[in-house]
């Protein structure tokens, strides 16, 4: 199916980002038909909200707690077993784990995973009925501890080791920023400019969200523009976005286009 293109009349506000998610949806599966739209924009905000509405259009919610099974689909792993057993790779350690370590319903032990939220929980994402809060394309298998340790905290510069449970080595923390290692920072940077263009309410700031705000913002937006730039497109990164389009039937545009990061926020960022 062919879309057209959404032109903005006025400013970016919500209600003209949702009137652009009322176009035809195209097959996420087909790149070409599927970011036609967007393709065509001739303005960061005329990106900005053709990729909204592309990624909202048809787009499938997963309940929350469904979310556990889908992870072996997403974020797939094979173990060194003879044959192989598909495991799950966890997002900060990168450690691989047996889908059986899912923290749910049992006392915590060591090796054990949850679902971490990348755009936390307590910043603006609301019940679990919305959207949001269940969307593959942030949410990752996580080790609890290194979970934890993350909270809801910015994501910027720390200086604090951070180990999961099973001692792998799983970043950097400091009293308000969390810093993934070098081989996912891509990862979340292009998870977070995927929430801000999804969810309108949401947004990424250039500073620190304040530690214990409940506003929907973000920080930091400058490191993360840095660690996208500095960290490229994976092919698992590329393999679970084509996961993730066979189950909630979108797509995260920025690993499909890490271009069009600068055309939305800018070549630099001080």
């Amino acid at each position: 199916m062919k879309r057209t293109l959404c032109r903005l009349a006025g400013p970016l506000t919500l209600s003209s980002l949702l009137a652009c998610s009322t176009t035809v949806q195209a097959d996420c599966t087909d790149l070409e038909s599927y970011y036609e739209a967007a393709s065509a924009a001739e303005s960061s905000e005329e990106l900005r909200s053709s990729l909204h509405g592309i990624i909202s259009a048809n787009y499938v919610r997963i309940p929350y707690d469904q979310l556990w099974d889908k992870f072996v689909e997403t974020d797939t792993a094979f173990s060194d077993d003879d044959p192989p057993v598909a495991e799950v790779r966890l997002i900060y350690t990168q450690r691989k784990a047996s889908e059986s370590a899912k923290l749910s319903g049992k006392i915590p032990e060591a090796g054990d995973w949850n679902r971490e939220h990348t755009w936390p929980q307590s910043r603006g994402l609301g019940v679990k009925s919305t959207p949001q809060y269940s969307d593959l394309n942030h949410i990752r298998p996580a080790d609890y501890k290194a979970n934890s340790a993350r909270g809801n905290k910015n994501f910027g510069p720390a200086s604090n080791a951070v180990n999961g449970s099973a001692g792998v080595p799983a970043g950097k923390e400091s009293s308000n920023t969390f810093e993934p290692k070098d081989q996912v920072k891509g990862d979340v940077a292009r998870m977070l400019f995927y929430m801000e263009v999804r969810y309108p309410h949401l947004r990424l700031i250039k500073g620190d969200a304040p530690e214990g705000s409940k506003k929907p913002e973000m920080g930091q937006l400058c490191t993360l523009l840095k660690w996208h730039e500095a960290d490229a497109v994976s092919d698992a990164e590329a393999l679970r976005n084509v996961a993730v389009c066979g189950l909630q039937k979108n797509r995260n545009p920025f690993i499909d286009h890490p271009e069009w990061v600068s055309v939305i926020w800018g070549a630099s960022c001080s």
